[in-house]
């Protein structure tokens, strides 16, 4: 195990854009690990329609697991989602006075109508990704 791992970018620096991405994936970390983004830095990051159902393991870990060095608020994360049986928090770690947006959802029945502004995402009818909502192009 090590640090900065995530379900789709490990270590973020400098400002990627993540959107239409869910991670169902287990991630485990001695710290830093998130189910979308491990650690950002300096934060020009955004994050949109996202969603994690994947359990994660970490000292510090969340949706996202870190976020250094920034003021992160909704026009840097928006339209995500959680799974609080997965993760128990939006951020693991934040070094900032503000602090982000973010959808809590125990049972994510309502996660299409969050997630799917854009409608990359459609509804799991064949129940490939265990009822939840997949890529169009799936």
């Amino acid at each position: 195990m090590n640090s900065n791992i995530g379900g789709i970018v490990g270590s973020a620096i400098d400002g990627p854009i993540i959107s239409n991405s869910f991670n169902n994936a287990t991630i485990s970390a001695l710290e830093t690990a998130g189910g979308i983004v491990g650690n950002n830095s300096e934060a020009k990051m955004i994050v949109k329609y996202c969603y994690n159902t994947g359990d994660i393991y970490s000292s510090s870990g969340g949706f996202i697991g870190a976020i250094v060095g920034a003021i992160i608020n909704s026009k840097n994360i928006s339209n995500c989602e959680w799974c609080t049986k997965s993760v128990s928090y939006g951020i693991g770690y934040i070094n900032s006075n503000d602090g982000a947006i973010f959808n809590e959802n125990i049972d994510m029945k309502n996660i299409l109508l969050v997630v799917n502004n854009d409608r990359a995402f459609i509804a799991d009818t064949n129940n490939i990704n265990n009822g939840y909502p997949i890529l169009a192009w799936q």
